[in-house]
């Protein structure tokens, strides 16, 4: 984290800043009736990258990652696209508990999801996360 966020802590101001830094938020043009989507070209690949790796390995390990990582695969986004998200959603997590001076608790994010009703998991049981 060091890295990737710096040790000055108010060099991101929130975490929208070191996702378009870092190359995960994607970009949305416009011209006339024509919206395309792509991810960022003009980023630190090497972070871009790193945080790619990152939540494509934490869906091994984080059930609501792999559920996540699931989700976004049914609503017809391909594996790398799907990947991309998730890190979008880590940096979001990551970039707060820098901020906050603590470690991450699994346990605490998956009750925070259930108490603000985001729970977007409870359509996938345990059977079809385990087929990821």
């Amino acid at each position: 984290l060091l890295a990737a966020f710096g040790s000055d802590r108010s060099r991101y101001k929130d975490a929208p800043q070191i996702q378009k830094y870092s190359g995960i938020a994607p970009v949305i043009e416009r011209s006339g009736k024509k919206i395309w989507v792509h991810f960022r070209w003009a980023c630190p690949k090497f972070m871009r990258q790193s945080f790619h790796e990152f939540a494509g390995q934490s869906i091994l390990f984080c059930n609501w990652a792999k559920a996540y990582y699931v989700n976004a695969r049914y609503r017809g986004k391909d594996p790398p696209s799907a990947v991309r998200a998730l890190a979008f959603k880590w940096q979001r997590i990551l970039w707060r508990c820098w901020q906050d001076r603590v470690p991450y608790d699994n346990d605490k994010y998956v009750n925070n999801l259930k108490k603000q009703g985001l729970e977007i998991y409870r359509n996938l049981n345990e059977k079809t996360i385990k087929t990821v």
